[in-house]
C-alpha cells in the first residue's frame, strides 16, 4: 500500500514509472513539488520502494549517483494503478484507456502539476489531508464509512496502522487532524464523517473525474497552463499600478 498512502508516495511512484529505467533520487525529487512532499520524504519513499524490491539497483557511469529500475511486478502494479486512475474518466470521453500510453499520462500529470496554481483545485483542507503521510488512506476509509454506515466495525488505530504499514502515532495524529477540522467524529470507537467531510468528498470526486478525463485526452497540461495563466493575469490586474503608487507617495505631505 506504499502506492496509495498519500499524495507524496503516489507522486514518487508515478515519477519512477515515467523515469524508468533511469531512476535517480535527484530526478524524482525534481518531479515532486515541495508542497506535496519534501526532499526528505521523497528519499524515504524511495527507500521504502527499495526495501520492497520495487526498485532494483542498476549500473551507473557515475559512482556518485545511484540509479534504479523498476522490477517487473512493480511496473505491472504501477501500470494497473495508472489504468485504474485514468480509466475513471473514460465515461466522459471517447478516448479509450490504452496501457501503452501509461508513461505519456504520467508525463502529462507530472509536468502539469509541478507548480501551484493548477486548475481543478480542491479545498485547502482536502489537499492537506491528502498530503499528510497516510492521509489519503484514512480519507478513503472515512468516505467508505460515510457510504456504508451500516456495514462497518469499530475503528482501531492499531489495526489500521498495521494493515497499511503506518505507525500508530501517525494514525492518532491523522484522526486528530480530521476531528480538529470538523471532518470526523470518533465516539465509542465509531469513526464517522461529518456533513462537511461528505461535501468535501463529493467535490474531490468531481475534481478526480475531471483530472482523469483531461489526462486521458492528454489535455491536462494545456488546461492547467491556461488556468495558471488566467490566475497570474487576474493577480496582475488586481495589483496596484506602480506609477500611481509613486505619484501618490510624491504628493503625500
Amino acid at each position: 500500500m506504499w502506492l496509495l498512502a498519500d499524495q507524496g508516495q503516489m507522486r514518487v511512484a508515478v515519477a519512477c514509472l515515467y523515469l524508468d529505467p533511469d531512476i535517480t533520487l535527484s530526478a524524482v525529487q525534481k518531479l515532486v513539488p515541495p508542497h506535496v512532499a519534501s526532499a526528505n520524504r521523497v528519499a524515504a519513499a524511495i527507500k521504502v520502494m527499495r526495501w520492497q524490491q520495487a526498485l532494483i539497483p542498476c549500473a551507473s557511469h557515475d559512482r556518485r549517483v545511484r540509479r534504479y529500475r523498476l522490477s517487473g511486478p512493480a511496473t505491472a502494479l504501477l501500470e494497473d494503478f495508472i489504468m485504474m486512475m485514468v480509466g475513471a474518466g473514460s465515461p466522459f470521453t471517447p478516448t479509450a484507456p490504452d496501457r501503452r500510453r501509461c508513461r505519456a499520462w504520467c508525463e502529462d500529470f507530472l509536468f502539469a502539476t509541478l507548480e501551484r496554481g493548477a486548475g481543478r483545485r480542491s479545498s485547502i483542507d482536502a489537499e492537506r489531508g491528502q498530503t499528510l503521510r497516510g492521509g489519503a488512506l484514512l480519507n478513503l476509509e472515512l468516505s467508505r464509512r460515510g457510504l456504508e454506515p451500516d456495514d462497518q466495525l469499530p475503528f482501531s488505530r492499531r489495526a489500521f496502522a498495521a494493515q497499511f504499514g503506518l505507525s500508530r502515532a501517525q494514525v492518532i495524529a491523522l484522526v486528530g487532524q480530521l476531528e480538529r477540522t470538523g471532518w470526523a467524529t470518533l465516539v465509542d470507537r465509531r469513526l464517522q464523517p461529518t456533513a462537511l467531510a461528505m461535501e468535501a468528498g463529493r467535490a474531490w470526486l468531481g475534481r478526480f473525474m475531471a483530472i482523469s478525463t483531461a489526462v486521458l485526452d492528454e489535455q491536462f497540461r494545456d488546461i492547467t497552463a491556461r488556468s495558471r495563466a488566467q490566475i497570474e493575469a487576474a493577480r496582475a490586474a488586481a495589483a496596484p499600478d506602480p506609477a500611481i503608487s509613486d505619484r501618490m507617495q510624491a504628493s503625500a505631505p
